[in-house]
């Protein structure tokens, strides 16, 4: 019961009374069941009190079905009637909880809504924060990996761009290179003018001569 106490009040950040010791058990439906040892755990928060002195507002929060089994000292019972020690048996958590914070539990309005003042309306108000928040945290990375994606996509076209600027040019330069080739070929197999001319002379000569 201690711990659903704790847990509820930090969802609703609502302080719990620190005058007041809690002990007990719970089911699933928020029932509060029996403990042993009850007897021993009051008189030890009684003798923690008294140590610093009885204010009036220390007690304890124990299950209603401890209360038949009570058997305190004297001073104990004493300093209950005289209103300087508190001992409160509870039913429920949400008994528990009106004692421990102060606040109304599960009161609701005309929309069977939780009221906001309530300690429920408080946790529910509380949650509804977070998730809202986690809504815009999702919708903050679901942002930046859509930019992260895209500008994959960018690199990925411009390498692909790349690669085909890289294979025009090497083609260009193969079709270049294969082209000075032929005409260096070209150049080769051709006889120069002058040689040419040198001979048709010779050939006129000789037939002169004969």
């Amino acid at each position: 019961m201690s711990e659903g106490c704790a847990l509820l009040s930090a969802l609703a950040n609502v302080p719990i009374n620190q005058s007041l010791a809690i002990t007990g058990s719970m089911n699933q439906l928020g029932e509060v069941q029996a403990v042993g040892g009850i007897n021993a755990k009051i008189a030890g928060f009684f003798d923690a009190c008294r140590e610093q002195e009885l204010t009036g507002d220390q007690g304890v929060v124990i299950p209603m079905a401890n209360v038949k089994q009570l058997m305190l000292r004297d001073d104990i019972i004493d300093a209950v009637n005289r209103g300087k020690f508190h001992i409160y048996g509870v039913y429920t958590l949400s008994e528990a909880l009106t004692l421990m914070t102060g606040l109304p539990i599960d009161t609701m309005n005309k929309k069977g809504r939780y009221r906001k003042d309530t300690l429920f309306g408080k946790v529910l108000s509380r949650l509804m924060l977070w998730d809202e928040n986690q809504e815009n945290t999702d919708d903050i990375d679901d942002e930046k990996s859509k930019k992260k994606a895209k500008k994959k996509r960018k690199e990925k076209r411009q390498k692909k761009e790349g690669k085909r600027i890289k294979e025009r040019q090497r083609i260009k330069e193969k079709r270049k290179d294969e082209k000075c080739s032929e005409e260096s070929n070209k150049q080769s197999d051709a006889k120069p003018i002058d040689n040419t001319l040198n001979d048709t002379e010779t050939t006129a000569v000789d037939e002169d001569g004969n």
